[in-house]
């Protein structure tokens, strides 16, 4: 029981510490935004009332780089966004591919290279649509979408846990929850908030995203019976 406890109070702590941590990047971060500008400048930069104005953290650049901060800026930005598109494209296309595994999609997604062993279909498919999405709106309309249905399934696995501990308990039992049950339950209040404040604030945004995970409601129907005629 002692060194239950000592667990849970291990990832509080560490919890509470990798918290503590970001705020305080994104404190100083705002700190040095609000020394480099003006307050006028802070209030009209890029936001939902001001679409075509520049972020405040290209401002700030500008003001301590000069017109290179652009330049520096947009190429962080690229490095960013390429390092966190690798972990997508890895991940992202395996959803479709063990659907289609399980037959729940179009069975060809389900094949993998003999050479690579990575579904090819599957990150072709996964590319083709991102490119559509791309064209579609602008950079935080995706993100919007993105992060409000990603949070609904982050909360959904989570309560799953739960669930299946219950249910199938032979299923899950191999496998261990560190801090299980507060720091699930701590996450899934968290997943909630967070899905709630997105609703409350991105009200346009969060039901678009909705509505493109509802689009794969049909589709489940309709392979679930084509897999039970196949049975």
């Amino acid at each position: 029981m002692k060194n239950f406890l000592y667990k849970i109070a291990y990832f509080i702590v560490f919890f509470l510490g990798l918290t503590l941590t970001v705020f305080v990047l994104y404190a100083f971060a705002n700190l040095a935004y609000f020394y480099a500008l003006p307050f006028d400048e802070i209030l009209s930069s890029n936001s939902t009332l001001h679409h075509e104005a520049l972020p405040v953290a290209t401002k700030a650049a500008q003001m301590v780089f000069g017109p290179a901060a652009v330049t520096l800026l947009s190429a962080a930005f690229i490095f960013s966004a390429l390092g966190a598109m690798n972990g997508s494209i890895l991940t992202g296309a395996r959803v479709p591919y063990a659907m289609a595994r399980d037959g729940l999609f179009f069975r060809h997604l389900g094949d993998v290279s003999h050479g690579s062993h990575v579904p090819v279909v599957a990150i072709l498919v996964q590319g083709t649509w991102a490119s559509v999405l791309a064209f579609s709106g602008t950079f935080d309309q995706l993100t919007d979408y993105v992060v409000f249905a990603s949070w609904i399934f982050y909360a959904l696995v989570t309560g799953g846990l739960f669930l299946f501990r219950w249910k199938r308990p032979e299923l899950v039992r191999p496998f261990r929850a560190p801090g299980y049950p507060w720091l699930p339950l701590i996450f899934l209040g968290c997943s909630l908030l967070l899905l709630g404040n997105t609703l409350f604030t991105s009200t346009r945004e969060s039901l678009i995203g909705l509505g493109f995970m509802l689009v794969g409601v049909p589709f489940y129907f309709l392979f679930s019976r084509r897999g039970k005629k196949e049975v």
